[in-house]
């Protein structure tokens, strides 16, 4: 079965739009707020490439594809506050199936996303079955793109000192009927662990920010 991995640069809008605008308020008020901003661009960006080429973890997310009913795992990153993110932005696609990458930059949230988001700062993980699901702009991302269940879980929450925030989430699908089994999400919740276990490798040292209290 083909895999399609995508390190989703849709930060084609960060660049074109997103640095350039925080470019011209550092130049114009090099604001700390500004320059955190930035930061966390870059670790994303960053964070993203370094799954992509860390071998063993990326080759356990395409065994998963390829032998459960998984066919969709993304990595993404909320912004600009923990407890009530604004918007989000997807930094890695691993699709199954010829599956084509779908840009999810600055994706806007409704209060339905953002409990959700809330559910896994709390509980770590959460299954939600789309059929299930309240009326919202994900259930309708899902519905259109014919996902029928999806893992989430949480990897890491840092927050800045002049108030820049972010949560590092991923997300498991399927689009076979049914939904994902309790042995497949067992095994996403083993590899969404792993996931936890590089990040707080990868943020030793790199970026002066404190991880975010529980």
């Amino acid at each position: 079965m083909p895999i399609n991995t995508e390190i989703i640069v849709g930060f084609l809008a960060v660049v074109a739009g997103g640095i350039g605008y925080l470019r011209i308020r550092l130049e114009k008020a090099k604001t700390n707020r500004a320059e955190h901003e930035m930061s966390f661009t870059r670790a994303a960006l960053d964070f993203g490439q370094f799954i992509h080429d860390w071998g063993s973890t990326h080759d356990e997310i395409v065994d998963l594809l390829n032998k459960t009913s998984v066919d969709r795992f993304m990595v993404l990153r909320a912004w600009n506050g923990i407890s009530t993110p604004k918007w989000t932005t997807a930094v890695l696609q691993i699709r199954s199936g010829g599956q084509e990458p779908i840009s999810y930059v600055h994706f806007e949230l409704d209060n339905d996303y953002v409990g959700r988001l809330n559910d896994i700062r709390f509980s770590q993980t959460a299954y939600y079955d789309t059929a299930s699901m309240s009326e919202s702009a994900i259930k309708k991302v899902y519905e259109a793109e014919g996902v029928t269940g999806s893992l989430w879980a949480m990897i890491e929450r840092r927050s800045g000192t002049r108030g820049a925030e972010a949560v590092t989430y991923c997300s498991f699908a399927t689009h076979e009927e049914g939904g994902l089994t309790e042995s497949d999400q067992t095994r996403c919740r083993i590899v969404a662990g792993r996931l936890k276990g590089i990040s707080e490798a990868f943020y030793g040292g790199l970026i002066p920010l404190k991880r975010a209290e529980k």
